[in-house]
């Protein structure tokens, strides 16, 4: 790990280093997030073990509880982190480390699959707060009786695509309609669909004439204007809305940024 840090700085010092801005920008955030950041968790990792080791001596010498309990505080903490860095080196993906969105459909325009449907999204809200990845709802649309139509998730935080693409696909649920009088078996249906958040290095262009921009018209309430945008890609049909943002101008690049994943 070092000798590849060594490398990567003989690299950086090369005058030419900059003709490339994209390689020279990969390179950069391979060196503070993939080496540095794991030679400072193999540092810490042999840190936790030294403050084990001493402890352990301690305790050949005489009974402490205090300090037993935190021995095994200590473990505990290591082995967690161990397992996922185990995890993680499973990513082979490049984009594994990427942050994500995460867009969640009801598969038919019916309550059953759109009650589903938040289900689902309720279900990878409790993943992101129970992991610490923090979730925006950056685009949603309410079901005509209960649950969603859509929605779609940010996740900015590293790693947060390798960890949700498996998710990707059609997931079922047979149970007993609550909104079927004859307390019929149904199978409710909802796709959910995962891509990675792209580096700003990586420039995308849709042509104008490819979209269509619908922005809302100035009425009602002046002093509490509408900032929602809608952007429609034609010719695949794809449409996203946002209205997270606490601006028209930032909720324009925010739908951009959506469509061009």
């Amino acid at each position: 790990m070092t000798a590849r840090i060594q490398y990567l700085d003989q690299v950086i010092a090369q005058p030419d280093f900059w003709n490339n801005p994209t390689r020279a920008y990969e390179l950069l955030q391979e060196i503070e997030y993939s080496i540095f950041y794991k030679h400072q968790k193999y540092q810490r990792w042999c840190s936790i073990l030294e403050d084990i080791k001493a402890a352990l001596e301690l305790l050949e010498l005489s009974a402490d509880e205090q300090l037993w309990q935190e021995v095994q505080s200590n473990l505990i903490q290591l082995q967690q982190e161990l397992e996922t860095a185990e995890i993680r080196q499973l990513f082979s993906d490049p984009h594994d480390q990427k942050g994500a969105f995460l867009t969640i459909a009801a598969e038919v325009d019916n309550a059953d699959d759109q009650y589903w449907a938040y289900m689902l999204l309720q279900m990878y809200c409790r993943w992101g707060k129970s992991h610490n990845y923090p979730l925006d709802v950056v685009e949603i649309s309410e079901g005509n009786e209960a649950g969603i139509k859509y929605a779609t998730l940010e996740i900015t935080k590293r790693y947060a695509y390798g960890y949700l693409k498996s998710e990707t696909g059609t997931h079922q649920l047979q149970q007993i309609s609550p909104f079927d009088a004859t307390n019929s078996l149904r199978t409710s249906l909802a796709s959910v669909e995962v891509l990675p958040i792209l580096d700003e290095s990586v420039e995308w262009e849709i042509p104008e004439k490819h979209l269509e921009i619908t922005l809302p018209r100035h009425r009602g309430n002046v002093n509490r204007p509408e900032t929602w945008v809608r952007v429609f890609h034609i010719p695949t049909g794809i449409s996203v809305f946002c209205d997270q943002e606490r601006s028209q101008m930032q909720n324009k690049e925010k739908a951009l940024v959506i469509l061009e994943e």
